[in-house]
């Protein structure tokens, strides 16, 4: 009996085998893929994106937090300000074909991003001809020294790496940057100035806005430039460059020992001034002065 019951199985199997391309549990599979395939099949691959996207978020946000802990741990380390040398150009995913201008207005001397946690020394880039210097070390922020300061007309150029060898560098974290976070640039002479973000955008390489990015008329703002996309290993290239833009929001900020003195100050002039009596006519007569007579201004005694 029990040789008759495993005959009955063998026979099923092998029915089953020959009636099917695929191992069982494949053809499940495929017969669940066949069966909606106007449908479910679209949904999957809306969940398997959605997963896949799940899975990348708690991977980007520690690549984020380990770049932002790098970025303020050197912040500190050493100045990292250094002039413009047209001598070291290095072939790199930033270079970008860039117009020349002659600033007028302080250097810029330092940048602060609280969301990036970069508090530290810029860099100086040149162009040499109409190729864009980029900065030597992965951690450093270059300022484009050929074109507008800010706080002049036109748009000031700011360049970082995204990544290196080792993992993230200094603009790592660009891309997460948000609507209206604040950008401080101190300069050498004069008060620091502050920009809030207007928008970002994800270029291609291939259709990157030269004449925008590197603007030299119109409203001072700051661009903030990196790599984006994805990463051809074929080219040792990125596909694309992230820029951050971001608008001047004031020049002269007031710092609250000055407003509180000229709210004092204020306050002190309206205090001097003499107060005024009212004649029942609706005139306003001032204490001190004698009233206005036929007899020449003389009150009568």
């Amino acid at each position: 009996m029990l040789l008759l019951c495993l005959a009955g199985v063998l026979m099923a199997w092998a029915a089953t085998a020959l009636t099917s391309d695929e191992p069982a549990g494949r053809a499940v599979a495929a017969e669940a893929r066949v069966g909606g395939a106007d449908s479910s099949s679209s949904s999957e691959r809306a969940d398997g994106r959605a997963a896949e996207r799940a899975d990348r978020r708690p991977a980007e946000a520690r690549a984020l937090a380990r770049a932002k802990k790098l970025n303020q741990r050197k912040a500190d380390n050493r100045d990292r300000k250094r002039p413009a040398d047209e001598r070291r150009l290095r072939n790199d995913p930033v270079l970008i074909t860039a117009p020349t201008v002659t600033p007028s207005a302080p250097k810029p001397d330092r940048i602060t991003i609280p969301r990036l946690g970069i508090s530290q020394g810029l860099t100086e880039l040149a162009v040499n001809g109409n190729t864009l210097q980029v900065p030597e070390d992965f951690w450093d922020v270059g300022w484009w020294s050929g074109g507008p300061a800010p706080g002049e007309q036109g748009a000031a150029v700011m360049v970082g790496h995204v990544d290196s060898l080792d993992g993230p560098a200094v603009f790592y974290g660009l891309a997460s940057m948000r609507l209206h976070d604040r950008i401080v640039i101190r300069r050498e002479r004069g008060r620091s100035l502050v920009f809030t973000v207007r928008k970002k955008v994800l270029y291609d390489r291939n259709d990157f806005p030269t004449e925008k990015v590197y603007r030299t008329s119109g409203r001072p703002s700051l661009h903030l430039l990196t790599c984006g996309g994805s990463f051809n290993a074929q080219t040792q290239l990125y596909t694309g460059n992230v820029v951050v833009y971001a608008e001047l929001v004031t020049k002269n900020k007031k710092s609250a020992q000055q407003k509180s003195a000229q709210k004092e100050s204020a306050q002190q002039k309206s205090a001097q001034q003499k107060p005024s009596a009212q004649r029942p006519g609706g005139k306003q007569v001032d204490r001190d002065k004698p009233a206005q007579t036929g007899d020449g201004g003389r009150r009568d005694r």
